[in-house]
């Protein structure tokens, strides 16, 4: 048969469409790993003659030496596969190897001329969400049968990536297709229509595991990031679920920054709602009043062109919010009650996104409905997406302020294992954490947690404000003076008085520790 690579392979009810490494069957793609591709491929290839055993491990397992029995679990899973009849389509010939009995008829892809034009694929529409496909890991250890843990790998990936609902996540099935093959990012990225990779390695050698893991932008094959990981073996699909929650914890935030920035290049008359939203993003940080300002006018940009786009209203919520404790609003509640009504409007859209349900928990815990009810709502944001770290973070926010410290630095060190490179969110979690320990009487480790919080995030004022109530309630009155000088050069205008207006949660035992070690620390009264 000529190049089967290039054409579309039918009999009966089962069509083969190489190109594209996928298996049709009764008119449905089904699932397929790369092995068991790559031997279907190889078997109607053969146009009815014996395939070896031997061929078939080498296509299936190149450069490996592996047992006959892999062999014979990929045929297994391919007769399955196959459908009704699965069974008399692959026939076991003795001592030898295996045989296709079927004909099949050579087909040009549907849609396509005759010629060579016919065996070109189009390729695939990019989504207009940020799209990414995990390639599967490669296993570098000496056992082939451990390829199951690497592979294990990708899925945990794509299944945890693809919580994300700003995220468009390629199937498990669709990455299979370049297992075991050198690959051409850029071809990747064409034939799969995404932006971005991730591929990886994974080796497992003396009671320990190293993942190396790599997200890079597909046309230009440029590295965005990669970082290795590593953790002893006691249990493996334990390992695996933590290991993958540390990877998509460093990855997801990063793209974010990525995407934000490709949005901030863009010429303005060409952005759509989604673009709004990520200008938006970009204007998050540094937290200051002019920022937040034109974060807010690039949401409702983003609210006009989509009024049912819940990640905007929700995210409006957040700013409105901020600029309330912030101190950037005028204090006569208009900002408070935007942010209710926008957070009730984002839920009701979208309950079931995880950042959505976030932002609003957050918003309404403030203004509208409470500490426990939004606890609730946290809750449900980790059960729908456990690798959010912001949902982390803000869930131990909130239990702090209901007074339980303890399940609070859980949860804030859920939080920093998950996104421990962004510094703005760690130095949030470390802060809140120092808060937590001081709620404890534990002024000694609040010191340290509200120190780490001051480097990590230089400029922003609370983990400043957390840091000179600890070091008053500690009895380092000279150190929390210095601290509360370095605080009003950031907030000139702040008092305690000013501060108490600020926060609604009048019975939150933390918030009024903290703002007692703000008047011991030295800070105006007002």
């Amino acid at each position: 048969m000529s190049d089967t690579r290039a054409t579309r392979l039918a009999c009966g009810h089962v069509e083969l469409e190489p190109r594209r490494r996928q298996l049709v069957v009764d008119g449905r793609p089904v699932a397929l790993g790369g092995r068991a591709f790559d031997i279907l491929l190889a078997l109607v290839g053969a146009q009815g003659a014996v395939v070896g055993k031997e061929e078939l491990l080498t296509r299936a397992w190149p450069g490996m030496v592996v047992e006959e029995n892999n062999l014979h679990v990929q045929i297994s899973t391919l007769r399955k596969a196959l459908g009704p009849g699965g069974d008399g389509l692959i026939a076991t010939v003795a001592r030898r190897g295996y045989r296709f009995t079927g004909e099949a008829e050579v087909r040009a892809d549907p849609g396509t001329s005759a010629g060579p034009a016919a065996m070109a694929v189009a390729e695939p529409a990019r989504p207009r969400r940020t799209s990414l496909a995990i390639l599967p890991f490669h296993n570098l250890g000496a056992a082939p049968e451990e390829d199951y843990f690497a592979e294990g790998m990708s899925e945990e990936l794509t299944t945890a990536l693809s919580r994300f609902g700003w995220l468009f996540v390629i199937a498990t099935s669709s990455s299979l297709a370049y297992r075991d093959r050198a690959v051409d990012l850029a071809q990747v990225g064409r034939e799969l229509g995404v932006r971005y990779v991730v591929l990886g390695s994974v080796r497992r050698a003396g009671g320990r595991v190293r993942v190396i893991a790599r997200l890079a932008e597909a046309a230009t094959r440029g590295q965005i990031w990669a970082q290795s990981f590593e953790a002893a073996t006691a249990d493996l699909f334990e390992l695996q679920d933590r290991l993958s929650a540390s990877i998509v914890g460093a990855i997801e935030p990063r793209l974010r920054r990525v995407e934000a920035s490709r949005a901030r290049a863009k010429p303005t008359e060409s952005l759509d709602a989604y673009d709004h939203y990520l200008r938006a993003l970009w204007h998050l940080f540094p937290r200051t009043a002019a920022n937040y300002a034109e974060a807010l006018a690039q949401l409702d940009a983003a609210a006009a062109l989509d009024p049912d786009f819940a990640l905007a209203l929700a995210l409006a919520a957040h700013c409105h919010h901020t600029r309330c404790v912030q101190g950037w609003s005028a204090h006569d509640g208009a900002d408070a009650a935007v942010a209710v009504r926008l957070a009730e409007a984002a839920l009701a859209k979208a309950p079931d996104d995880p950042e959505v349900v976030t932002h609003a928990a957050n918003a309404l815990a403030f203004y509208g409905h409470g500490l426990e009810a939004s606890i609730q709502l946290l809750e449900r944001a980790l059960d729908l997406n456990p690798n959010l770290a912001f949902a982390w973070f803000v869930d131990g926010w909130l239990r702090l302020h209901a007074g339980r410290p303890e399940e609070a630095i859980e949860r804030f060190a859920q939080a920093l294992r998950l996104s421990p490179l962004d510094p703005m969110a760690s130095g949030n979690a470390a802060a809140a954490t120092a808060q937590a320990h001081l709620l404890r009487g534990r002024t000694g480790a609040a010191v340290e947690w509200a120190s780490r919080a001051v480097r990590e995030a230089v400029d922003y004022a609370f983990p400043h404000r957390v840091l000179a109530a600890s070091l008053a309630h500690a009895g380092r009155a000279h150190e929390a003076a210095t601290a509360i000088a370095t605080l009003l050069r950031m907030e000139p205008e702040l008092t305690v008085q000013a501060y108490v207006r600020r926060i609604p949660l009048r019975d939150s035992p933390a918030l009024r520790q903290l703002i007692e070690g703000l008047r011991l620390a030295g800070l105006p009264e007002g």
